[in-house]
Protein backbone atom coordinates (compact mmCIF):
# COMPACT_ATOMS: atom_id res chain seq x y z
CA UNK A 1 0.00 0.00 0.00
CA UNK A 2 1.40 3.25 -0.90
CA UNK A 3 1.91 5.78 2.22
CA UNK A 4 0.53 9.43 2.00
CA UNK A 5 3.17 12.19 1.40
CA UNK A 6 3.78 14.80 4.02
CA UNK A 7 1.78 17.09 1.33
CA UNK A 8 -0.79 14.70 1.14
CA UNK A 9 -1.84 14.42 4.92
CA UNK A 10 -2.10 18.46 5.52
CA UNK A 11 -5.09 19.87 6.62
CA UNK A 12 -6.39 23.59 5.43
CA UNK A 13 -8.91 24.86 8.14
CA UNK A 14 -9.74 28.30 6.58
CA UNK A 15 -10.86 30.74 9.78
CA UNK A 16 -13.89 32.86 9.47
CA UNK A 17 -12.37 36.46 9.65
CA UNK A 18 -15.85 37.78 11.08
CA UNK A 19 -15.77 34.94 13.80
CA UNK A 20 -12.44 36.77 14.62
CA UNK A 21 -13.15 39.96 14.42
CA UNK A 22 -16.11 39.47 17.20
CA UNK A 23 -13.97 37.57 19.48
CA UNK A 24 -11.42 40.00 19.52
CA UNK A 25 -14.26 42.92 20.19
CA UNK A 26 -15.24 41.03 23.09
CA UNK A 27 -11.81 40.69 24.42
CA UNK A 28 -11.05 44.17 24.13
CA UNK A 29 -14.47 44.37 25.91
CA UNK A 30 -13.42 43.06 28.61
CA UNK A 31 -11.47 44.05 31.74
CA UNK A 32 -8.85 41.68 33.55
CA UNK A 33 -10.45 43.54 36.56
CA UNK A 34 -13.75 43.84 37.45
CA UNK A 35 -14.17 47.00 39.56
CA UNK A 36 -17.70 46.61 39.99
CA UNK A 37 -17.67 43.09 41.38
CA UNK A 38 -14.66 45.27 44.24
CA UNK A 39 -17.34 47.69 44.66
CA UNK A 40 -20.45 45.39 45.66
CA UNK A 41 -21.41 44.83 49.25
CA UNK A 42 -24.91 43.32 48.19
CA UNK A 43 -25.11 40.23 46.90
CA UNK A 44 -27.67 37.31 45.85
CA UNK A 45 -26.77 34.26 47.69
CA UNK A 46 -25.28 31.48 45.58
CA UNK A 47 -27.78 28.44 44.19
CA UNK A 48 -25.48 25.67 45.60
CA UNK A 49 -25.79 27.84 49.35
CA UNK A 50 -29.72 28.65 48.48
CA UNK A 51 -30.97 25.04 47.60
CA UNK A 52 -29.89 23.54 51.24
CA UNK A 53 -32.93 26.07 53.08
CA UNK A 54 -34.31 28.57 50.22
CA UNK A 55 -36.75 30.03 53.09
CA UNK A 56 -33.55 31.53 55.27
CA UNK A 57 -32.91 33.87 52.14
CA UNK A 58 -36.55 34.83 50.80
CA UNK A 59 -38.41 37.89 51.98
CA UNK A 60 -41.35 36.86 54.31
CA UNK A 61 -43.84 40.16 53.76
CA UNK A 62 -41.40 42.86 52.36
CA UNK A 63 -39.26 43.20 49.80
CA UNK A 64 -36.21 46.48 50.15
CA UNK A 65 -34.19 47.07 47.19
CA UNK A 66 -33.79 45.70 43.78
CA UNK A 67 -33.28 42.22 44.19
CA UNK A 68 -37.02 40.89 45.10
CA UNK A 69 -38.67 44.26 43.88
CA UNK A 70 -40.88 42.25 40.95
CA UNK A 71 -41.70 39.76 43.79
CA UNK A 72 -45.89 40.09 43.32
CA UNK A 73 -46.50 38.03 46.54
CA UNK A 74 -45.20 41.02 49.16
CA UNK A 75 -47.01 43.64 46.48
CA UNK A 76 -49.59 43.43 49.19
CA UNK A 77 -47.03 45.34 51.98
CA UNK A 78 -46.29 48.08 49.72
CA UNK A 79 -49.09 49.74 51.51
CA UNK A 80 -47.50 49.47 55.11
CA UNK A 81 -44.47 50.69 53.44
CA UNK A 82 -46.22 53.90 52.19
CA UNK A 83 -47.74 54.41 55.01
CA UNK A 84 -44.55 54.63 56.92
CA UNK A 85 -42.97 56.60 54.24
CA UNK A 86 -45.20 59.28 54.88
CA UNK A 87 -45.09 59.26 58.85
CA UNK A 88 -41.49 59.71 58.14
CA UNK A 89 -41.52 62.78 55.82
CA UNK A 90 -43.90 64.00 58.99
CA UNK A 91 -40.94 64.19 61.37
CA UNK A 92 -39.48 67.21 60.35
CA UNK A 93 -41.53 69.59 58.48
CA UNK A 94 -38.96 72.37 57.53
CA UNK A 95 -38.21 69.30 55.28
CA UNK A 96 -40.02 68.83 52.00
CA UNK A 97 -39.98 65.87 49.50
CA UNK A 98 -37.96 67.07 47.27
CA UNK A 99 -35.03 67.68 49.65
CA UNK A 100 -35.04 63.96 50.16
CA UNK A 101 -35.55 63.06 47.07
CA UNK A 102 -32.26 65.05 46.12
CA UNK A 103 -30.58 63.24 48.78
CA UNK A 104 -31.25 59.88 47.18
CA UNK A 105 -30.35 60.88 43.86
CA UNK A 106 -26.92 62.23 44.57
CA UNK A 107 -26.41 58.80 46.48
CA UNK A 108 -28.09 56.87 44.12
CA UNK A 109 -24.69 55.80 41.48
CA UNK A 110 -23.09 54.48 44.97
CA UNK A 111 -26.25 52.79 45.74
CA UNK A 112 -26.07 50.73 42.54
CA UNK A 113 -22.45 49.82 42.87
CA UNK A 114 -23.33 48.48 45.73
CA UNK A 115 -25.25 45.45 44.19
CA UNK A 116 -23.49 42.44 42.70
CA UNK A 117 -25.93 42.05 40.09
CA UNK A 118 -27.15 45.26 38.59
CA UNK A 119 -30.33 46.53 39.23
CA UNK A 120 -32.26 46.51 35.72
CA UNK A 121 -35.01 49.26 36.41
CA UNK A 122 -34.19 53.04 34.99
CA UNK A 123 -32.57 55.49 37.09
CA UNK A 124 -35.50 57.13 37.94
CA UNK A 125 -37.22 54.02 39.82
CA UNK A 126 -34.37 52.98 40.94
CA UNK A 127 -34.25 56.04 43.19
CA UNK A 128 -37.98 56.03 44.23
CA UNK A 129 -36.98 52.49 45.32
CA UNK A 130 -34.50 53.38 47.38
CA UNK A 131 -36.24 56.44 48.70
CA UNK A 132 -39.19 54.55 49.70
CA UNK A 133 -37.50 51.43 51.17
CA UNK A 134 -34.80 53.10 53.26
CA UNK A 135 -37.33 55.57 54.89
CA UNK A 136 -39.69 52.50 55.75
CA UNK A 137 -36.55 50.48 57.10
CA UNK A 138 -35.39 54.34 59.21
CA UNK A 139 -39.10 54.68 60.22
CA UNK A 140 -39.57 51.43 61.55
CA UNK A 141 -36.44 51.36 63.84
CA UNK A 142 -37.19 55.17 65.25
CA UNK A 143 -41.13 53.58 65.97
CA UNK A 144 -39.82 50.45 67.44
CA UNK A 145 -37.13 52.27 69.53
CA UNK A 146 -39.47 55.05 71.27
CA UNK A 147 -42.25 51.89 72.31
CA UNK A 148 -39.61 50.07 73.65
CA UNK A 149 -38.18 53.43 75.25
CA UNK A 150 -42.57 53.55 76.62
CA UNK A 151 -42.44 50.41 77.49
CA UNK A 152 -39.30 50.22 79.59
CA UNK A 153 -40.69 53.42 81.34
CA UNK A 154 -44.02 51.54 82.20
CA UNK A 155 -43.04 48.30 82.81
CA UNK A 156 -39.26 47.86 82.54
CA UNK A 157 -37.69 46.34 79.33
CA UNK A 158 -39.95 44.28 77.47
CA UNK A 159 -42.16 44.23 74.16
CA UNK A 160 -44.65 46.74 73.78
CA UNK A 161 -48.06 45.02 74.72
CA UNK A 162 -50.89 47.61 74.75
CA UNK A 163 -51.71 50.94 72.86
CA UNK A 164 -48.76 50.57 70.41
CA UNK A 165 -48.07 52.44 67.32
CA UNK A 166 -47.67 49.01 65.92
CA UNK A 167 -51.62 48.11 67.31
CA UNK A 168 -52.83 51.43 66.17
CA UNK A 169 -51.41 50.25 62.67
CA UNK A 170 -54.39 48.07 60.64
CA UNK A 171 -52.11 46.19 58.95
CA UNK A 172 -49.53 45.27 62.26
CA UNK A 173 -52.46 45.21 64.57
CA UNK A 174 -54.37 42.66 62.70
CA UNK A 175 -51.26 40.45 62.23
CA UNK A 176 -49.16 40.16 65.34
CA UNK A 177 -46.58 37.66 63.49
CA UNK A 178 -45.81 40.43 61.07
CA UNK A 179 -42.88 41.96 63.52
CA UNK A 180 -40.52 38.85 64.11
CA UNK A 181 -41.53 38.60 59.83
CA UNK A 182 -40.38 42.10 59.49
CA UNK A 183 -36.85 41.92 61.93
CA UNK A 184 -36.29 38.69 59.55
CA UNK A 185 -36.46 40.75 55.99
CA UNK A 186 -34.89 43.49 57.12
CA UNK A 187 -31.04 41.35 58.17
CA UNK A 188 -31.85 39.23 55.09
CA UNK A 189 -28.54 39.26 52.69
CA UNK A 190 -30.46 40.31 49.38
CA UNK A 191 -32.84 42.71 51.57
CA UNK A 192 -29.66 45.17 52.42
CA UNK A 193 -30.13 48.44 51.94
CA UNK A 194 -26.71 50.78 51.54
CA UNK A 195 -26.42 52.25 55.40
CA UNK A 196 -24.95 55.47 53.95
CA UNK A 197 -28.21 55.99 52.33
CA UNK A 198 -30.14 55.49 55.52
CA UNK A 199 -27.54 57.60 57.94
CA UNK A 200 -28.06 60.56 55.31
CA UNK A 201 -31.93 60.68 55.59
CA UNK A 202 -32.67 60.28 59.05
CA UNK A 203 -30.02 63.17 59.37
CA UNK A 204 -32.26 64.99 56.98
CA UNK A 205 -35.41 64.04 59.43
CA UNK A 206 -33.25 65.00 62.51
CA UNK A 207 -29.86 66.57 62.33
CA UNK A 208 -29.22 65.79 65.75
CA UNK A 209 -30.03 61.93 65.72
CA UNK A 210 -27.82 58.72 64.94
CA UNK A 211 -28.75 55.45 63.95
CA UNK A 212 -26.56 54.16 67.01
CA UNK A 213 -30.29 53.90 69.74
CA UNK A 214 -32.43 52.40 66.96
CA UNK A 215 -30.24 49.68 66.31
CA UNK A 216 -29.13 49.18 69.24
CA UNK A 217 -33.01 48.29 70.25
CA UNK A 218 -33.74 46.82 66.93
CA UNK A 219 -30.67 44.10 67.52
CA UNK A 220 -32.13 43.07 70.86
CA UNK A 221 -34.88 41.25 68.87
CA UNK A 222 -32.62 38.32 68.03
CA UNK A 223 -31.21 35.61 69.73
CA UNK A 224 -27.73 36.05 68.82
CA UNK A 225 -27.37 39.31 70.84
CA UNK A 226 -27.87 39.02 74.30
CA UNK A 227 -24.32 40.02 74.83
CA UNK A 228 -23.45 41.78 72.33
CA UNK A 229 -20.88 44.43 72.48
CA UNK A 230 -22.18 48.00 71.61
CA UNK A 231 -22.49 49.57 68.42
CA UNK A 232 -20.53 52.74 67.94
CA UNK A 233 -20.82 55.55 65.51
CA UNK A 234 -17.69 54.61 64.03
CA UNK A 235 -19.33 50.58 63.08
CA UNK A 236 -22.03 52.47 61.42
CA UNK A 237 -19.92 54.77 59.37
CA UNK A 238 -17.48 51.64 57.79
CA UNK A 239 -20.44 49.23 57.65
CA UNK A 240 -22.11 49.29 54.59
CA UNK A 241 -25.48 47.75 55.02
CA UNK A 242 -27.21 46.61 58.66
CA UNK A 243 -26.22 42.77 58.04
CA UNK A 244 -22.12 44.04 57.95
CA UNK A 245 -22.88 45.70 60.63
CA UNK A 246 -24.86 43.33 62.95
CA UNK A 247 -21.50 40.95 61.87
CA UNK A 248 -19.19 43.47 63.07
CA UNK A 249 -20.96 43.72 66.38
CA UNK A 250 -20.86 40.10 66.96
CA UNK A 251 -17.39 39.27 66.27
CA UNK A 252 -14.88 39.15 69.56
CA UNK A 253 -12.83 42.43 69.51
CA UNK A 254 -9.91 39.72 71.01
CA UNK A 255 -10.68 37.37 68.47
CA UNK A 256 -6.86 37.32 66.64
CA UNK A 257 -6.99 35.66 63.46
CA UNK A 258 -9.29 35.64 60.60
CA UNK A 259 -10.43 39.54 60.71
CA UNK A 260 -11.74 40.19 58.08
CA UNK A 261 -9.51 42.97 56.40
CA UNK A 262 -8.76 44.10 52.56
CA UNK A 263 -5.84 41.97 52.16
CA UNK A 264 -5.47 39.53 49.33
CA UNK A 265 -4.05 36.93 50.88
CA UNK A 266 -7.07 36.62 53.01
CA UNK A 267 -8.84 36.03 49.99
CA UNK A 268 -5.99 34.12 48.58
CA UNK A 269 -6.97 31.67 51.96
CA UNK A 270 -10.13 31.14 50.58
CA UNK A 271 -9.31 27.67 49.27
CA UNK A 272 -11.79 24.73 50.77
CA UNK A 273 -13.67 21.43 49.85
CA UNK A 274 -17.55 21.34 48.89
CA UNK A 275 -18.82 18.66 51.04
CA UNK A 276 -22.46 17.20 49.81
CA UNK A 277 -22.92 16.42 53.55
CA UNK A 278 -21.23 18.44 56.14
CA UNK A 279 -18.79 21.32 56.25
CA UNK A 280 -15.36 20.24 55.44
CA UNK A 281 -12.22 21.93 56.16
CA UNK A 282 -8.87 22.34 54.20
CA UNK A 283 -6.28 21.29 55.74
CA UNK A 284 -2.51 22.22 55.18
CA UNK A 285 0.98 22.22 57.14
CA UNK A 286 3.16 19.53 57.96
CA UNK A 287 1.49 16.26 58.76
CA UNK A 288 3.11 16.29 62.17
CA UNK A 289 0.94 18.50 63.71
CA UNK A 290 -2.56 17.62 65.46
CA UNK A 291 -5.58 17.86 62.79
CA UNK A 292 -8.33 19.34 64.45
CA UNK A 293 -10.83 19.36 61.68
CA UNK A 294 -11.93 15.70 63.03
CA UNK A 295 -13.12 17.21 66.44
CA UNK A 296 -15.42 14.51 68.48
CA UNK A 297 -18.24 15.36 69.42
CA UNK A 298 -20.08 16.64 72.57
CA UNK A 299 -20.04 12.91 74.39
CA UNK A 300 -16.92 12.06 73.45
CA UNK A 301 -15.96 14.65 74.55
CA UNK A 302 -16.99 14.33 77.71
CA UNK A 303 -15.86 10.73 77.95
CA UNK A 304 -12.19 12.19 77.55
CA UNK A 305 -12.20 14.30 80.69
CA UNK A 306 -13.86 17.71 79.20
CA UNK A 307 -15.38 19.88 80.72
CA UNK A 308 -18.48 21.76 79.05
CA UNK A 309 -19.16 25.04 81.15
CA UNK A 310 -21.77 27.97 80.20
CA UNK A 311 -19.34 30.96 79.25
CA UNK A 312 -20.60 34.85 79.98
CA UNK A 313 -19.26 36.64 77.37
CA UNK A 314 -19.60 39.78 74.77
CA UNK A 315 -20.13 37.23 71.84
CA UNK A 316 -21.78 33.98 71.24
CA UNK A 317 -18.33 33.46 68.93
CA UNK A 318 -16.33 33.59 72.36
CA UNK A 319 -15.34 30.23 72.67
CA UNK A 320 -12.41 28.92 74.61
CA UNK A 321 -10.35 25.94 75.73
CA UNK A 322 -8.31 25.87 78.54
CA UNK A 323 -6.89 22.94 80.58
CA UNK A 324 -9.66 20.49 79.91
CA UNK A 325 -12.78 22.81 80.38
CA UNK A 326 -14.31 23.97 77.20
CA UNK A 327 -16.01 27.50 77.71
CA UNK A 328 -19.29 28.40 74.98
CA UNK A 329 -21.72 31.18 75.34
CA UNK A 330 -25.24 30.10 75.87
CA UNK A 331 -27.00 30.27 72.34
CA UNK A 332 -31.00 30.05 71.41
CA UNK A 333 -31.91 28.48 68.72
CA UNK A 334 -34.91 28.90 67.01
CA UNK A 335 -36.12 29.33 63.56
CA UNK A 336 -34.63 33.33 63.77
CA UNK A 337 -31.28 31.84 64.65
CA UNK A 338 -31.00 29.29 61.71
CA UNK A 339 -31.88 32.08 59.20
CA UNK A 340 -29.53 34.71 60.97
CA UNK A 341 -26.56 32.40 61.27
CA UNK A 342 -27.55 31.54 57.61
CA UNK A 343 -27.43 34.93 56.18
CA UNK A 344 -24.73 35.78 58.10
CA UNK A 345 -22.79 32.69 56.67
CA UNK A 346 -23.86 33.78 53.17
CA UNK A 347 -22.66 36.82 53.93
CA UNK A 348 -18.67 35.40 54.62
CA UNK A 349 -18.92 33.55 51.96
CA UNK A 350 -19.46 36.27 49.14
CA UNK A 351 -17.60 39.17 50.54
CA UNK A 352 -14.53 37.67 52.19
CA UNK A 353 -14.05 41.06 54.04
CA UNK A 354 -16.18 40.46 56.48
CA UNK A 355 -14.05 37.18 57.83
CA UNK A 356 -14.74 33.99 58.30
CA UNK A 357 -16.23 34.26 62.12
CA UNK A 358 -19.85 32.73 61.93
CA UNK A 359 -18.71 30.01 58.90
CA UNK A 360 -15.78 28.34 61.92
CA UNK A 361 -18.81 28.71 64.55
CA UNK A 362 -20.96 26.83 62.25
CA UNK A 363 -17.86 24.22 61.31
CA UNK A 364 -17.15 24.18 65.05
CA UNK A 365 -21.18 23.71 66.42
CA UNK A 366 -21.31 20.79 63.63
CA UNK A 367 -18.32 18.73 64.89
CA UNK A 368 -19.38 19.19 68.36
CA UNK A 369 -22.46 17.81 67.97
CA UNK A 370 -23.87 14.89 65.84
CA UNK A 371 -26.84 13.57 67.50
CA UNK A 372 -30.08 14.82 69.84
CA UNK A 373 -27.47 13.96 72.70
CA UNK A 374 -25.20 15.98 72.09
CA UNK A 375 -27.77 18.73 71.55
CA UNK A 376 -29.23 17.50 75.51
CA UNK A 377 -25.98 17.30 76.75
CA UNK A 378 -25.11 21.15 75.94
CA UNK A 379 -28.49 21.78 77.02
CA UNK A 380 -27.99 20.80 80.55
CA UNK A 381 -24.92 22.80 80.51
CA UNK A 382 -27.15 25.41 79.84
CA UNK A 383 -24.83 26.04 76.79
CA UNK A 384 -28.14 25.84 74.23
CA UNK A 385 -31.14 27.01 74.93
CA UNK A 386 -33.87 24.94 72.58
CA UNK A 387 -36.56 26.90 71.04
CA UNK A 388 -37.33 24.36 68.60
CA UNK A 389 -39.26 21.95 70.31
CA UNK A 390 -36.69 19.40 70.57
CA UNK A 391 -33.19 18.54 70.39
CA UNK A 392 -33.47 16.45 66.81
CA UNK A 393 -34.21 19.93 65.01
CA UNK A 394 -31.12 21.61 66.85
CA UNK A 395 -28.80 19.19 65.88
CA UNK A 396 -30.34 19.13 62.13
CA UNK A 397 -29.97 23.18 62.40
CA UNK A 398 -26.25 22.98 63.15
CA UNK A 399 -25.82 19.52 60.76
CA UNK A 400 -26.69 21.45 58.03
CA UNK A 401 -25.30 25.07 58.57
CA UNK A 402 -22.35 24.32 57.04
CA UNK A 403 -23.46 22.37 53.71
CA UNK A 404 -22.37 23.66 50.34
CA UNK A 405 -19.43 26.09 52.33
CA UNK A 406 -16.20 27.11 51.51
CA UNK A 407 -13.89 27.40 54.47
CA UNK A 408 -10.17 27.09 54.92
CA UNK A 409 -9.61 26.30 59.16
CA UNK A 410 -5.38 27.66 58.66
CA UNK A 411 -5.70 30.61 60.93
CA UNK A 412 -9.25 31.18 61.70
CA UNK A 413 -10.07 32.11 65.00
CA UNK A 414 -10.58 29.17 66.53
CA UNK A 415 -7.59 26.95 64.74
CA UNK A 416 -5.54 27.08 68.20
CA UNK A 417 -8.63 25.93 69.80
CA UNK A 418 -8.89 23.19 67.87
CA UNK A 419 -5.73 21.90 68.19
CA UNK A 420 -5.84 22.05 71.98
CA UNK A 421 -8.66 19.97 72.29
CA UNK A 422 -6.95 17.34 69.84
CA UNK A 423 -3.79 17.45 71.44
CA UNK A 424 -6.04 17.20 74.88
CA UNK A 425 -8.01 13.88 73.51
CA UNK A 426 -4.81 12.59 71.92
CA UNK A 427 -3.01 12.23 75.48
CA UNK A 428 -2.79 8.31 76.06
CA UNK A 429 -4.46 9.04 79.61
CA UNK A 430 -7.42 11.17 78.30
CA UNK A 431 -8.09 8.31 75.55
CA UNK A 432 -8.06 5.45 78.06
CA UNK A 433 -10.26 7.71 80.23
CA UNK A 434 -12.85 7.70 77.34
CA UNK A 435 -12.25 4.17 76.27
CA UNK A 436 -13.11 3.03 79.60
CA UNK A 437 -16.12 5.57 79.95
CA UNK A 438 -17.53 4.43 76.68
CA UNK A 439 -16.92 0.75 77.39
CA UNK A 440 -17.79 0.16 80.43
CA UNK A 441 -19.58 3.20 81.67
CA UNK A 442 -22.46 3.69 79.65
CA UNK A 443 -24.90 2.99 81.92
CA UNK A 444 -25.99 2.77 85.61
CA UNK A 445 -25.71 -1.24 85.17
CA UNK A 446 -22.72 -1.39 83.58
CA UNK A 447 -21.04 1.36 86.31
CA UNK A 448 -22.31 -1.30 89.01
CA UNK A 449 -21.15 -4.61 87.05
CA UNK A 450 -17.45 -2.74 86.71
CA UNK A 451 -17.32 -1.31 90.56
CA UNK A 452 -18.73 -5.18 91.07
CA UNK A 453 -15.64 -6.47 88.94
CA UNK A 454 -12.96 -4.19 90.64
CA UNK A 455 -14.22 -5.25 94.47
CA UNK A 456 -14.01 -9.14 93.89
CA UNK A 457 -10.31 -8.19 92.39
CA UNK A 458 -9.54 -6.39 95.67
CA UNK A 459 -11.49 -9.25 97.54
CA UNK A 460 -9.21 -11.99 95.63
CA UNK A 461 -6.03 -9.64 96.57
CA UNK A 462 -6.91 -9.53 100.30
CA UNK A 463 -7.44 -13.35 100.19
CA UNK A 464 -3.91 -14.37 98.15
CA UNK A 465 -2.34 -11.67 101.04
CA UNK A 466 -3.89 -13.49 103.87
CA UNK A 467 -3.30 -16.79 102.47
CA UNK A 468 0.51 -16.07 101.94
CA UNK A 469 1.27 -14.39 105.41
CA UNK A 470 -0.85 -17.75 106.97
CA UNK A 471 1.30 -20.42 105.15
CA UNK A 472 4.55 -18.04 106.06
CA UNK A 473 3.50 -17.64 109.85
CA UNK A 474 2.71 -21.48 109.98
CA UNK A 475 6.27 -22.42 108.67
Amino acid sequence: MREMSAAEMQVVIRVDEAAVSSLWKKLEATSLEDRHAEQATIFRVPHNIRAIDSSAYEPKIVSLGPYHADNERLGAWDGLKWRYFKKFLNRNPNKHLCDYLEEVEMLAPAARTAYSERPGMDPGKFVEMMLLDCCFVVELLLVQMEEKQQAEMRMGPKWPEASSTFEQDPMISAWRWALPLLAHDVMMLENQLPLVVLRRLLELASPCASLKEPLDYFFRNFPLTNNKRKITDENIKSSPHLLHLFHTCIVPTNSGSDGGGESTSHQQSWIGCLSSKRMIAKKSGKDSQPSHTAMPCARELREARVKFVKKEATSFLDISFRGNKMEIPQVKVDDETNSLLRNLIALEQCYPRAGIHVTTYAWFMDRIIDTPMDVALLRQHKIIENGLGNDEDVANVFNKLGKEVIMDLQGCYLSDLGQAVTKHCDNKCNRRWASLNHNYLTSPWAIISVFAAILLFLLTIIQTVFSVLSYFKQS
